[in-house]
């Protein structure tokens, strides 16, 4: 479906997306600098894990776990999940554009693309896994000073 099918309901129909031609693809430029469709896997990773959770298997790689027809089925899943890169896409863009707004895109597509932005969103992305470990032990850390330590007056 695309953002203007969204907007108006009707394919080809109707008024322009938000009275400016272009802004569905300034919204999916948008998402492409973001690096969004990198998001996808993950999103698709932890569909399956749920899918997984809920049919009572174990999570992939489980030492002792040897299905394969299990397995085979999850690789199936897997196959038809990322058939709908496209339809997550096009979600992430139709909300760039309602909550940027059609008028800010063009600025903040040109501001996403200067070397600088995508410098610090490609570090952004190196130092997550980095943020995600230490930001797990800061909250052990915390929940450890508030179960055992004496309140300071």
């Amino acid at each position: 479906m695309h953002l203007e099918t969204m907007e108006t309901g009707r394919a080809g129909g109707g008024r322009a997306l938000h009275e400016e031609d272009g802004a569905d693809e300034l919204a999916r430029r948008v998402i492409h600098l973001l690096g969004v469709a990198a998001q996808f896997e993950p999103f698709v990773d932890g569909v399956l894990a749920r899918l997984r959770a809920s049919m009572g298997v174990p999570p992939a790689g489980t030492a002792g776990f040897d299905d394969p027809i299990v397995e085979e089925e999850m690789a199936v899943a897997r196959a038809r999940l990322l058939e709908l890169r496209a339809e997550f896409e096009e979600i992430e863009a139709r909300l760039y554009l309602q909550h940027v707004g059609a008028a800010h895109l063009p600025g903040v597509a040109a501001a996403l693309a200067d070397e600088r932005v995508q410098r610090l969103l490609r570090a952004q992305a190196a130092m997550a896994a980095d943020a995600a470990r230490a930001l797990g032990a800061l909250a052990e850390r915390m929940t450890a000073v508030v179960l055992y330590e004496e309140p300071r007056r």
